[in-house]
């Protein structure tokens, strides 16, 4: 179990659940207790509500009637206007950096490519569905796209990008678990292999410096919001391996 070093230690409890939040580790709708949360991270509840309120500021939280913190449920609007701003935004991140984007950089998004391409090949031959930790994918999916988005020069455009990931990602996980759940290991492999072909054909089209390209590669391997709300609507409940919240300390 990782430690909590005593400086600002306000600002690791934040950047701990925030990434908790970018990779799913919450279910949309699931509710946090910052008395719980403190006993796991071994401090009092004041950094702890701190980091809470915080992300109820970023909007990765919300605040129920009787005052609880939660996850944002999926809702079909909430979920559309997500996706438009997502489309909008990184798409103008992905053309921008085209043109920045250096060929080491490049490299960079081929190594995690082949990682994620790796890990697909390896679940699929994990007998047991259950036994695999879907937010594997959502970390290698977030780092591929903001080593992207990281190179277009503009530090505003990112930060409304994370925003944006923030309250997006636990559905796109939660979509990825109920694929894993419910899909063939035929099924499995051909949706591998159409999400693998998005990422090299936004490679090839950065090799290229072609800007609409680019854009028009990284807008079609958005996970569109309706297949996140469709899969909301399935009646299979998800169990995630238990992972304790420390190891999102850094």
């Amino acid at each position: 179990m990782k430690a909590l070093r005593s400086i600002m230690i306000h600002d690791q409890i934040y950047d701990s659940l925030r990434r908790a939040i970018m990779c799913g580790h919450f279910k949309p709708g699931a509710q946090l207790s910052a008395r719980g949360l403190a006993k796991e991270f071994g401090v009092s509840q004041m950094p702890v509500r701190d980091a809470l309120n915080r992300l109820t500021s970023d909007r990765a939280l919300e605040r129920t009637q009787d005052r609880r913190y939660r996850v944002p449920v999926l809702d079909n609007n909430y979920l559309k206007a997500l996706y438009a701003a997502r489309v909008i935004n990184e798409g103008a991140a992905a053309e921008l950096a085209t043109d920045l984007i250096t060929d080491k950089e490049i490299e960079t998004l081929e190594d995690i490519q082949e990682e994620i391409e790796k890990e697909a090949e390896i679940a699929l031959h994990v007998k047991d569905k259950e036994e695999i930790d879907i937010r594997n994918d959502v970390v290698l999916h977030n780092k591929f796209h903001f080593t992207l988005y990281s190179a277009c020069g503009n530090p505003m455009l990112i930060s409304i990008i994370e925003s944006l990931w923030l309250q997006y990602a636990p559905g796109i996980a939660y979509f990825l678990e109920i694929r894993k759940l419910t899909s063939t290991k035929k099924d499995l492999t051909q949706l591998n292999k159409s999400h693998n072909k998005k990422h090299r054909n936004i490679i090839s089209a950065l090799r290229t410096r072609d800007s609409r390209k680019v854009k028009a590669a990284l807008v079609k391997d958005i996970t569109p919001y309706r297949l996140i709300v469709e899969a909301s609507e399935t009646q299979h409940g998800i169990t995630l391996p238990e992972r304790h919240i420390t190891e999102y300390i850094e």
